[in-house]
């Protein structure tokens, strides 16, 4: 298991390194312009960021424990029922849209901030399922299992590859159908008003 998180971190840092020196010609490549550094998605500083959080051994912090809940919360997510898991990620992206329509609906900077701030901190608080959240939070549980931690976690031997695929089409399926639906709402109440 190390040997595989040594090889999984030396890849990453061969495939960042390589973005970093080839971005110019990449940009021009029919492929290879989507790539996160290539097409400005990534910047070369959010690159060393991420490099940076990965050497700094989080996942060790607390004797392990930052590594174990990691393990957990993934397992957790994988565990979920189809029912459960779609409706959570309703409910998600509905707070989500409702978190965009605060932060266009402010004027000021702190307005924003506080105005995102509630629905994101009760989605974040309440477990609900958003998939580009658990594209990061899903494989990272499963990296961490894989290194070893965890391994007093119930439900860890449930996170797998085929789980972490399960969840996030269950949810990219539930987060559009919140997202229409607040999308209904809104058009509803103001398209309405203006034809009359």
């Amino acid at each position: 298991a190390p040997a595989f998180v040594c090889f999984c971190l030396l890849a990453s840092a061969i495939y960042v390194l390589n973005d970093l020196c080839d971005r110019k010609a990449d940009r021009r490549h029919p492929r290879k312009r989507a790539r996160p550094l290539a097409s400005g998605a990534v910047r070369p500083v959010q690159a060393v960021i991420m490099a940076l959080v990965l050497l700094a051994n989080v996942q060790g912090m607390n004797g392990g424990e930052v590594g174990a809940t990691f393990v957990s919360v993934a397992a957790a997510k994988a565990s979920l029922g189809p029912v459960e898991l779609f409706f959570k990620a309703v409910m998600c992206n509905a707070l989500v849209c409702l978190a965009v329509w605060i932060g266009f609906s402010a004027r000021t900077v702190v307005d924003k901030v506080l105005g995102i701030m509630l629905p994101i901190s009760f989605f974040v608080a309440a477990g609900f399922e958003h998939c580009v959240a658990n594209m990061f939070f899903l494989p990272t549980g499963l990296l961490m299992k894989s290194a070893g931690f965890g391994a007093a976690v119930a439900n860890a031997g449930a996170l797998d590859v085929t789980a972490i695929l399960y969840n996030l089409s269950a949810a990219t399926v539930g987060n559009i159908i919140g997202g229409v639906l607040v999308g209904l709402a809104y058009w509803f109440v103001y398209a309405r008003n203006k034809a009359k």
